[in-house]
């Protein structure tokens, strides 16, 4: 809790402080010599900013006794530190250095005047005046608290009762001078040691206040974003930075191997101790350790090949493999640098191949240990390409895989830039290859169009046939097998000897795949390379729709009497289809008939429905009525009935 006599802050520049001191001065008339007191308050608490000024109004009450002989009082400030400690985060402060931080002042003198012997009575003089004194700057950044005492000089001889002279010095008042800097931190620059950190060595770094101190050490805490990379133990509770120039040195301890295979990045923060709050004006650290156990760059993996010389490598380097033959021998090298990444550690190189190609190649020496050290180590594996029956050269591919012979390290692999790649070479005969599509789409589309004859739609119901050596090349005196298969009902497939037939069965697309087998015995060996299969689609079309009408055996219809008529389409209809019954010639009129129209109901042919011969009580003369079908356009066949008055005696 602050007291003084005046607080102020603002723009005033001129007084930003008062104090009032009173002091008492009484010159006794008992004694022949003066008698001196001095009174003033204390314990009052001021404040000021450094560059600003204080003022200080004082007071003093002077009584001369009779007979007196005169003196003088000249008044000063004085201004000292205190000692102890001071908290930067909350402002308190306990220190001053004394004789820097208050400029003193001297003040005017006051003239006591003599009492002559013979006065009737003491004499009292009071004596004013204001003391300005400036609040020093100084190099720090912190704030500090001093007392201030009244100083009072006394000429003339004048004492006390006690015979010795009285110069009064009493602390008045405790004042708080607000430094203008804030304490910032800063890291010192070209202090990281070493300057490039490195996994398995320990790094530091030194910190210091900023503007430096002259009498605080700040109690500090450091910690890591790493758990596997913690702060030196000597850091990880508080420690001080001192206020000097020099700073305080904080490390981090890098584990021998974290595990991972890279570059890792760590920062460190400072803290208060014992809280969470970090030091002002500092940003973390952040240190990037190199990885003695990182892995090569894939484009530092390398591979070379060369013929067999009697199980050795050769010196002919090798682009190629010959099926079923000797092997090839793939040596690797890896550029290990000048640094021999991962320290001290073999490395394993694992050949390998897509799962496809497992039956292609036998492979030994997988995997390779590269050796240890700095520049340039090799290893080699032998391949070899196994003896099938698949047809023509083929490419062998290996992807290099790499990583540490240390799992502790780290299980980070890498794949070289550059894969193994060798062309196994074929030299398997084929007894039976197919013919070019080209000529394959030719023979199908010939032997369907003959088929489909003049109309040139191939329709359910029709059958072509392709012969062997319209689809296949073979070598004389093998003698093939054939099978065919259809992906669909729309047409179905069988085989007689050196025929394959294809039959139409109903509207659709087909696959159809047919497959020839060499059954010769110079093909035992061979199931692959004599086995081939053509495949090519086929659409069977859909016929032109025609309606036929038929109607009852006997074509006469008597008056209030039926008929059925028919309709039977010459395939099936694909949706509902209305047929309807028009008259077209004869005597009849239309009121001597009615029928309704017939549906054929979608997939099916026939429909039918009862054509009727009017009853319309008039004695008539038979009439004769034609009729015809009617589909949007399309017209049917015509069908005659005889209708007969139902009074004629012979119906």
């Amino acid at each position: 809790m602050r007291s003084g006599a005046i607080f102020a802050r603002g723009s005033c520049r001129a007084l930003k402080w008062m104090a009032l001191f009173g002091v008492v001065f009484a010159l006794g008339a008992d004694s022949a010599s003066a008698q001196v007191v001095k009174t003033a308050p204390s314990g009052t608490k001021l404040e000021v900013t450094e560059g600003e000024t204080l003022t200080i109004s004082y007071e003093i009450r002077v009584r001369a006794a009779v007979g007196f002989g005169g003196g003088t009082l000249a008044v000063a400030t004085r201004y000292s530190g205190e000692g102890g400690t001071t908290d930067p985060r909350t402002g308190e402060p306990t220190i001053s250095e004394s004789g820097m931080d208050i400029a003193g002042v001297v003040g005017p003198s006051h003239e006591v005047a003599a009492v002559a012997g013979g006065a009737t009575a003491p004499v009292d003089h009071t004596f004013r005046g204001r003391l300005v004194v400036l609040a020093l700057s100084d190099p720090d950044a912190e704030d500090e608290i001093g007392k201030f005492e009244i100083a009072i000089t006394n000429t003339g001889n004048v004492t006390g009762r006690d015979g010795t002279t009285v110069i009064a010095d009493t602390e008045v008042a405790k004042v708080t001078i607000r430094d203008r800097q804030t304490q910032t931190f800063e890291w010192i620059a070209g202090s990281l040691t070493p300057a490039k950190p490195i996994e398995g060595a320990p790094v530091t770094v030194a910190v210091r206040a900023e503007p430096a101190a002259n009498n605080y050490e700040w109690s500090v805490n450091a910690r890591s974003d790493s758990n596997q990379y913690p702060i030196t133990p000597a850091f990880a509770n508080a420690f001080t930075i001192p206020g000097t120039i020099a700073g305080q040195t904080v490390g981090i301890t890098a584990p021998s191997s974290d595990g991972e295979r890279e570059d890792t990045t760590v920062t460190m923060t400072l803290y208060y101790a014992g809280t969470n709050e970090q030091l002002p004006g500092i940003e973390p650290y952040e240190f990037t350790f190199a990885d003695i156990h990182k892995l090569p760059a894939a484009d530092k993996v390398e591979w070379k090949a060369y013929a067999d010389n009697n199980g050795n490598p050769s010196r002919t380097e090798v682009t190629s493999i010959t099926e079923g033959g000797g092997p090839v021998h793939v040596t690797v090298t890896v550029d290990r640098g000048t640094d021999g990444y991962p320290s001290g550690e073999m490395l394993e190189v694992t050949p390998m191949a897509a799962s496809s190609q497992g039956l292609d190649f036998r492979m030994e020496g997988s995997p390779l240990e590269i050796a240890s050290g700095t520049g340039k180590k090799s290893d080699t594996f032998k391949v070899w390409a196994l003896a099938d029956d698949d047809i023509g050269d083929e490419n062998l591919v290996f992807d290099l895989m790499v990583k540490g012979k240390t799992a502790t390290n780290g299980t980070a692999e890498v794949m070289a830039a550059k894969s193994v790649s060798l062309e196994i070479m074929d030299e398997t005969v084929a007894l039976l290859t197919t013919k070019s599509d080209e000529d394959v789409m030719e023979a199908v589309a010939a032997a369907r169009m003959e088929a489909a004859g003049a109309d040139e739609e191939w329709t359910p119901g029709e059958s072509f046939s392709l012969r062997e050596d319209a689809l296949f090349n073979m070598v004389s005196g093998n003698p093939i097998q054939l099978a065919a298969t259809s992906s669909s009902e729309s047409v179905s497939v069988s085989t007689t000897g050196d025929t394959v037939t294809l039959t139409a069965m109903s509207v659709g697309m087909a696959t159809i795949t047919i497959t020839g087998t060499v059954t010769g015995s110079s093909a035992v060996m061979q199931t692959r390379a004599n086995v081939a299969s053509v495949e090519f689609d086929v659409m069977v079309d859909e016929l032109d729709l025609e309606i036929e009408l038929t109607g009852p055996a006997d074509m006469n219809i008597a008056e209030g009497m039926s008929a059925t008529v028919t309709a039977t389409a010459n395939r099936a209809v694909t949706a509902d289809t209305m047929v309807e019954l028009v008259g077209t010639g004869g005597s009849a009129s239309p009121a001597d008939w009615s029928a309704e129209p017939i549906m054929i109901m979608a997939g099916e042919m026939t429909g039918t429905t009862d054509l009727m011969a009017t009853e319309d009580n008039m004695e008539e003369s038979m009439e004769m009525l034609t009729i015809e079908g009617r589909v949007g356009t399309m017209k049917t066949n015509m069908l005659t009935f005889n209708l007969w008055d139902a009074a004629v005696p012979a119906l």
